[in-house]
């Protein structure tokens, strides 16, 4: 039946020619840790299958892991509602009306009829919307005051140009919360303000909230924090009193998201079963697939080992000028109010009422603002209170067919020119425990007013490789850092699937860490196990000496480590972490292997040993564009796709493989300084995105490097 209503209602949505407003959104995508997502600039986290419109579903929407195609999210956007009793700028005959902003997704304006947000005039002149890592998305005059005249403060940035590969300098608007600038890896932007597009429909009943909403969006490629999304809102009260104010997130996970045209509309899968809970400790509603089954993009039968556990924590809440909570939960089985004239969204004063202040709710009988139970209606002899904490032994008793939420505080009234902050998180997980260590780490962070702990600057390694052996050399950059205590080596035979034989286990027996294949540290009487995790050990006062020379021409100090055990013509990857000797954090802080491509002299290597391959320096080498966005525009016509490889020899031989170590492709160069890769594979196939490994060999010498195909 519910195939059959969504045909109707996209039949009744192309008849509205006039409404269809694409040219006000703008896009870009998170992608520098596990945890991926498109957003825009009317503040959607993510788009994908809860669309009025199934066709505009925009993966990735929160994916996870990145680059795996198992998508989780339907919606997720922030919502200010309130009761208006004074319109300054755009008189109304309903004072006392509720108003409802929230994030819009594509299609016709008019079929979601609570209003939504458009962005400042600077970012919509731009392809996409503003993201830290892409020069491309940043305006060439940002706006220097919010609306209400307050000056936007900003910091100087640096990011790498993909079409050049030239590393850019610019501007980036800076979040300030209690003194404190937080700072991500990949940070996203976007000033906005409501908007109503109804006009075309309602003729003189045009009015909304004057409020403004700024976003500031945070990823770490952390070990702690990289399951993690921070979005921060911040709401400007730019016209007069609002009564009865609410501010929230509105959204759905669904486990896993169907991006099939009406496949599923809605309902999260093979057989909308998704579950939800709510954990008050941590003010986290998450949830997970109901039945530990799904059926994954490529149709294949996949259970709950493989299906993630997703969850929003909110952090930090500032109303009025003093810290407030959560003190509103509806969770609901679709749209409980499904009723417009054309049965094709919900007025504002439906979703003000029922899904905001919870009136009526038969899910909420003790009228606290929480839902106690998803449904109860089994006759289990489950009640409704348990919904209110996770017990492994008592499953939700209703099977949710839309897994939708709205959790935020209110009602308070919004002054004239208030300020008001809500920050939350979007987390994963790959099972229950994980989910909620992830949880725990970003409240830490949160409760430490998003101070970063970090570890010391990653080793920039190079290798030299020869017959039956490995060299790696890396310089003392890491050691400037006063809380270096020492080297971890690792080693892949897998394509860095895997870091060695031996794996760490934590208390919950995942897998946190890999048993290096060497270490060295400082000898300073730190070692043994760390001692708020005993899984890491800290060393064993071996000395920096054992890896240490000094290079007979520059006088330049540098750690060389020999690999003499492995196997000419053999794939390796290689990396060099820098760990911490602060014992004073829950888990100890070590660098990751390195996947940006964009980087140079990481700490990330892959060798090829062999007899008779000559080493040396391509200095002018290099990849242009890195990353390559398959969506950009460079192409000048379909099937022209191309990276090209510049600054070669005059012969030489290019080898690019995956990120398994396997060839993909094979190409002789000979003549001229440039080479063009064409992204197909060794059997003419299209290669998917991802981390590809390049490496070039000539009489010369040979140079490695990274290069990426994204989205």
């Amino acid at each position: 039946m519910r195939k059959v209503i969504t045909l109707l209602v996209f039949v009744s949505l192309l008849s509205a020619q006039t409404a269809n407003r694409p040219e006000k959104l703008r896009w870009n995508i998170f992608n520098i840790n596990k945890l991926w997502t498109k957003f825009n600039t009317d503040n959607l986290m993510a788009a994908g299958t809860d669309q009025m419109l199934i066709f505009p579903a925009r993966p990735p929407a929160f994916e996870y892991p990145g680059g795996s195609g198992l998508n989780y999210a339907g919606f997720m956007g922030p919502v200010v509602a309130g009761l208006r009793q004074q319109n300054c700028t755009h008189p109304s005959p309903s004072d006392g009306w509720p108003y409802v902003e929230n994030a819009a997704i594509e299609g016709p304006a008019w079929y979601w009829d609570p209003q939504h947000w458009e962005a400042d005039s600077a970012i919509l002149a731009l392809d996409r919307a503003p993201l830290s890592t892409d020069p491309g998305s940043w305006p060439s005059s940002w706006p220097s005051t919010y609306p209400d005249g307050t000056p936007i403060q900003y910091r100087t940035i640096k990011a790498v140009d993909p079409t050049t590969g030239d590393t850019v300098e610019g501007q980036w608007p800076v979040f300030v919360y209690r003194g404190d600038t937080i700072i991500g890896d990949q940070e996203a932007w976007n000033l906005s303000h409501a908007v109503n597009y109804e006009s075309e429909r309602w003729g003189a009943r045009t009015y909304w909230l004057d409020v403004s909403l700024e976003m500031h969006a945070f990823a770490w490629n952390h070990p702690w924090y990289n399951s993690v999304i921070l979005w921060a809102f911040v709401v400007r009260n730019t016209g007069g009193r609002i009564d009865s104010a609410y501010i929230g997130l509105n959204g759905s996970y669904e486990f896993y998201a169907d991006f099939q045209p009406f496949g599923g509309w809605a309902t999260g899968g093979e057989e909308g079963d998704d579950k939800l809970w709510f954990d008050s400790n941590r003010m986290l509603i998450y949830g997970t697939d109901g039945n530990g089954h799904e059926i994954d993009p490529n149709g294949n039968d996949v259970g709950a080992d493989n299906i993630a556990w997703a969850g929003v924590t909110v952090l930090k809440i500032q109303a009025n000028g003093h810290d407030t909570t959560v003190n509103k939960l509806d969770l609901y089985d679709g749209l409980r109010n499904f009723n417009t004239v054309m049965e094709n969204g919900i007025w504002d004063s439906l979703f003000y009422y029922a899904n905001l202040m919870n009136v009526d709710d038969p899910d909420d009988p003790d009228g606290d603002g929480f839902d106690q139970g998803p449904y109860d209606n089994n006759d289990d002899g489950i009640g409704d209170d348990d919904f209110k904490g996770f017990n492994p032994n008592l499953e939700p008793a209703q099977q949710y067919a839309y897994p939708y939420f709205t959790i935020g505080f209110g009602p308070f009234t919004m002054e004239p020119g208030e300020v008001d902050t809500f920050i939350v998180a979007t987390v994963f997980g790959q099972n229950r425990a994980d989910l909620m260590k992830n949880t725990d780490a970003v409240i830490v962070l949160a409760n430490n007013q998003f101070r970063v702990p970090l570890p010391p600057p990653q080793p920039h390694v190079r290798a030299e490789v020869g017959d039956r052996y490995v060299k790696l050399i890396w310089g003392t950059e890491s050691e400037a850092d006063t809380n270096f205590e020492g080297y971890l080596i690792y080693r892949s035979t897998d394509g860095g699937n895997t870091w060695g034989d031996r794996v760490i286990t934590d208390e919950h027996g995942s897998v946190v860490a890999y048993v290096p294949y060497a270490q060295y540290d400082l000898e300073d009487g730190i070692r043994g196990a760390h001692p708020r995790a005993p899984w890491f050990w800290m060393g064993d006062d071996t000395g920096l000496d054992p890896i240490t020379e000094v290079d007979s021409t520059t006088g330049e100090t540098l750690h060389v480590f020999v690999d003499d055990n492995v196997v000419n013509g053999m794939k390796y990857i290689y990396y060099v972490a820098a760990y911490s000797k602060d014992t004073s954090l829950p888990a100890p802080l070590a660098n990751t292997p390195a996947s940006d491509p964009n980087i140079p002299n990481d700490n990330t290597v892959l060798v090829i040993p062999s007899v008779g391959v000559a080493t040396g320096s391509f200095d002018s080498v290099r990849v242009v564009p890195n990353p390559y966005i398959v969506s950009a525009g460079w192409e000048n016509s379909p099937g022209e796709e191309r990276i090209d490889f510049a600054g070669l020899p005059e012969r030489c031989t290019i080898y690019i493989y995956n990120a398994s170590g396997d060839l993909v492709r094979r190409i002789e160069h000979d003549g001229g300084a440039r080479e063009s890769w064409d992204l197909l594979n060794k059997d003419g196939q299209q290669v998917a995105p991802g981390l590809y490994f390049y490496v070039i060999t000539s009489d010369i010498g040979t140079v490695r490097g990274k290069l990426a195909i994204v989205h």
